[in-house]
């Protein structure tokens, strides 16, 4: 991790912006991760996305590295479903390739298993059958079948736990839930997260890898054969068909033919082709694998289906197309889409036209969706989920290799947040299902090329709720146009960084984007070169919001930064009593749109934010491509929670509080809100109902009942301080945030008890602070004076810090005085607002912390001084 130098610590030269940055703000690089008991624990997090949001600063290298593993490993499908797998924690064993076994063999077998006849004048007819074939053709074939075989006895046991019947139903939900429909609190979520479950992972990329490593191994040969001149090139030629019991094998001439029925293995030698089939699309069969390989020529690949097109949904689906200026249409879950299986769409040449609904283009949920793109000026068009978009313990991934390219995402589901936008999710989109399962990962990778982005809510370098979304691009003059959540944005518990190498781009969105996180997330986004121009209205170009860390870092060319409002450039906004944190590193002091630099930096707005102008590239954070984190074991997942029942004959409360957590943007669904809040904090019968919802998944209703909680006041105070005895720990935390809104004598000592001896760390953190009140009492204060001093969590410490704020007297000011070098900045702001509360009574205990130290000392001992003399000077100043 990178760490901010102390002045008397800095290396000649000047500093990094980012060391600047930090040193500034009295930060280390380990003050920017969100505090761990926030993040998710089901069995579908990721450890890797936690090593990112642990280390910020990190991400930018570490999201090149991945996408710098497919680019490398393009067009390479077998290494790039290694390289999804290994992302996703689900590292295996690549299987042996099966025993060699020659076409008429596998198909002779195929005919036994069919109980089809194998008397002699078949097998003759069979024989001279393939033997019409080129040979190189003919081991090219027998080389995937014989692994499509064998991956079809691995996914018998990949997909074991399943029955056809439960296959069809987590298909049925999945589809629901992608195109975004469902309740939260609706029971049919947690039985499908534990059908999904069942399926061995490790087992389904092993299956994966053989299939793909057979396609690789056999292109040489199929492309050489085909260029075979004995080849029938006559319009519709079908020089093979026979049937198996996973489908029909099919070898077709290098003339223009239309293929019409669906296939196990389709091997087209050339020709320009329609597909009007599943051209290597599972179609949803449980256990399916499915193949198409076209050798060449300007094909049409259209259809209005779904899971067509390299979809791999609940099996194995794979396209490929050698070359040809090809066009592609499909419905949902197409186009490089794995969904509880693996789907890959490899196009190894031309100028190409993409365009599909959702969940398309690389899109990975359950399993990984990888679209490869090999050359050519390529079009992408899609509604929503797609071009690189991972869903829960997914990856999806687009990947460019060269060509002036552009991609479009629109109409998709209405965004209820401004009337005429739509939810994209794609373009390097990482999404989990809050708050039910953590995301996955989405990324687009575009290796050259002068490209266009549109989209317009959530993408080009997102992630939502415990998930990481990446958009690199590494050279050519690009343009991104988005209007929210988007261009390096983290949301929930997530990571979003857009990283551009080089090039004249050009930045447009209207907010939450271009390098923002919200909500202890982190986003970033860093432009190594080039002429740049930035165009915003609110919380963007390095901005933080809800305790979240957004970066922009541009330090070379010259570059014009437009915005808006005045939550821009170096912006963190508090939130929750914490500090949010925006940085805007650029090399540039007199941008258009920045306001006066004077010396090296500014402060924007908020607690932590801050414009600062040096040189670095890009601004000090870790840059040039690095491992992506190793993702390890997957954490135990906890038990199934069922929805806790509502109280008996509550229908009317209930309503009324689903009402108060309806988030419709509109001032119609505020006054709906109001008057639910209002109705809620009036009806004596709601109490039962708002103390049952904290034991509920679904964020709006907990939400709403906190606050309607906080607002009944004393009558609330004892039956939720009883709720600090449950097991679960979520319901005590939130029953701790409510008494710590709104403190109550009667709870005092239950209080005491819990800052004591909870389990749970942010329990006792809330316990503390809500001791306030009482911290001068005999009881409480040495309870806060231990944790301040001794607690090894910080966020413990801070309730403390907190809790302490009006206690006054010696062993509480010189307490919160050494505070002021905690390890983390959070503590040491609370010991200063603390501080700052005691007025003259402190200045003793800071001026000895502002003394200079005798012997050197090292950065917090630094901090502390500093923020000491501040302090003093402000108290100067108050008395003059």
């Amino acid at each position: 991790m990178l760490a901010a130098p102390s002045r008397a610590q800095e290396a000649p030269g000047p500093p990094s912006a980012l060391h600047a940055a930090l040193d500034a703000l009295a930060l280390t690089g380990d003050d920017l991760a969100p505090p761990v008991h926030l993040l998710p624990a089901d069995r579908w997090r990721l450890p890797a996305v936690e090593g990112l949001l642990r280390h910020p600063l990190d991400a930018v290298a570490a999201v090149r590295g991945l996408a710098s593993r497919f680019l490398v490993a393009a067009p390479k499908l077998a290494e790039q479903v290694r390289v999804g797998a290994e992302a996703l924690g689900v590292p295996f064993a690549p299987p042996a390739a099966p025993p060699e076994a020659t076409l008429e063999d596998l198909l002779m077998d195929a005919r036994r298993r069919l109980g089809r006849s194998t008397s002699a004048r078949e097998a003759a007819r069979l024989r001279r059958a393939v033997a019409a074939l080129p040979p190189p053709v003919r081991l090219g074939t027998a080389r995937i079948l014989a692994a499509q075989r064998e991956a079809a006895r691995m996914l018998e046991a990949a997909f074991g736990g399943l029955t056809v019947g439960e296959g069809g139903e987590l298909l049925a939900w999945a589809r629901g839930l992608l195109r975004g429909e469902g309740d939260p609190d609706d029971p049919v979520h947690p039985r499908a997260l534990a059908l999904a479950a069942r399926i061995d992972r490790a087992a389904l990329y092993a299956a994966a890898w053989l299939v793909a490593d057979a396609v690789d191994a056999a292109l040489p040969d199929l492309v050489r054969g085909g260029r075979d001149p004995a080849v029938p090139r006559a319009p519709g030629a079908i020089l093979l068909d026979e049937p198996t019991p996973w489908g029909r094998v099919v070898v077709a001439g290098a003339g223009p033919n239309v293929h019409r029925q669906d296939a196990l293995l389709l091997i087209d030698l050339g020709g320009d082709d329609e597909y009007l089939n599943n051209a290597g699309g599972t179609a949803g069969r449980l256990g399916a694998i499915a193949v198409a390989i076209d050798l060449g020529g300007n094909d049409r690949y259209h259809t209005t289906r779904d899971m067509v097109q390299g979809a791999g949904v609940l099996g194995i689906g794979i396209l490929v197309d050698v070359a040809g200026d090809d066009s592609y249409e499909a419905g949902n879950l197409a186009q490089g889409a794995g969904v509880f299986g693996v789907g890959i769409l490899a196009d190894l040449g031309g100028n190409d036209r993409y365009a599909a609904r959702a969940v398309a283009q690389g899109a990975g949920a359950f399993g990984l969706g990888i679209l490869t793109e090999a050359g050519g000026d390529d079009r992408y068009r899609a509604q929503s989920r797609a071009q690189g978009f991972g869903f829960v313990a997914g990856l999806g991934a687009l990947v460019e290799t060269a060509g002036n390219d552009v991609y479009v995402l629109e109409g998709g589901p209405a965004d209820p947040r401004q009337a005429g936008h739509t939810q994209s999710f794609g373009q390097g989109m990482g999404m989990g299902f809050r708050p039910l399962a953590s995301g996955g990962i989405g990324l687009l990778a575009d290796a050259a090329g002068d490209d266009v982005y549109r989209a317009d809510y959530f993408a080009q370098g997102a992630g939502y709720w415990f998930a990481l979304g990446g958009l690199v691009d590494e050279a050519g003059d690009d343009r991104y146009v988005a209007t929210r959540y988007a261009q390096g944005a983290g949301i929930h518990l997530a990571v979003g960084v857009l990283a551009d190498a080089a090039g004249d781009d050009r930045y447009e969105a209207h907010g939450v984007a271009q390098g923002v996180g919200h909500d202890w997330a982190v986003g970033i986004l860093a432009d190594g070169a080039g002429d740049d121009k930035y165009i915003a209205a609110a919380l963007a170009q390095g901005a933080g919001s809800g305790n979240g860390v957004g970066i922009l870092a541009d330090v070379a060319g010259h570059n014009s930064l437009g915005a808006g409002a005045p939550t821009v450039q170096g912006c963190g906004v508090p939130s929750r009593g914490y500090p949010s944190i925006g940085l805007l590193l650029t090399n540039d002091a007199s941008a258009p749109g920045l306001p006066l630099i004077e010396g090296r930096a500014t402060r924007r707005c908020g607690s932590v934010g801050i414009t600062l102008a040096a040189p670095g590239s890009p601004a000090g954070l870790p840059w040039d491509p690095a491992p992506f984190p190793s993702a390890g074991p997957a954490p135990p997942a906890p038990p199934p929670r069922p929805p806790s029942p509502w109280p008996p004959r509550a229908d009317r409360v209930v309503k009324l509080l689903r009402q108060a957590a309806d988030m419709a943007e509109s001032p119609e669904g505020e006054a709906r809100r109001r008057a639910a809040r209002e109705a809620l904090n009036a009806d004596p019968e709601a109490l039962p109902v708002l103390l049952a919802a904290l034991e509920r998944e679904d964020p709006g209703i907990v939400a709403a009942s906190l606050e309607a909680l906080v607002a009944m006041g004393g009558a609330a105070a004892q039956p939720v301080a009883r709720l600090l005895d449950r097991a679960d720990a979520r319901v005590r935390r939130r029953a701790a945030w409510v008494l710590k809104a709104r403190a109550h004598p009667e709870v005092e000592a239950r209080l005491i008890e819990a800052a004591g001896a909870d389990g749970d760390p942010l329990v006792r953190a809330y316990a503390l602070e809500a001791l306030r009140p009482w911290a001068g009492g005999a009881a409480a204060r040495p309870v806060l004076l231990a944790a301040l001093k001794r607690e090894a969590d910080w966020i413990v410490r801070l309730g403390a810090a907190r809790g302490l704020e009006g206690a006054g007297g010696a062993d509480a000011l010189d307490a919160l005085a050494a505070a002021l070098g905690d390890t983390h900045f959070s503590v040491r702001a609370a010991a200063q607002d603390a501080l700052a509360a005691a007025g003259e009574a402190a200045r003793p205990f800071l001026a000895r912390q502002a003394a200079p130290a005798q012997a050197e000392g090292g950065l917090l001992e630094a901090i502390a001084r500093r923020h000491a003399r501040a302090l003093l000077e402000r108290l100067e100043a108050k008395g003059k």
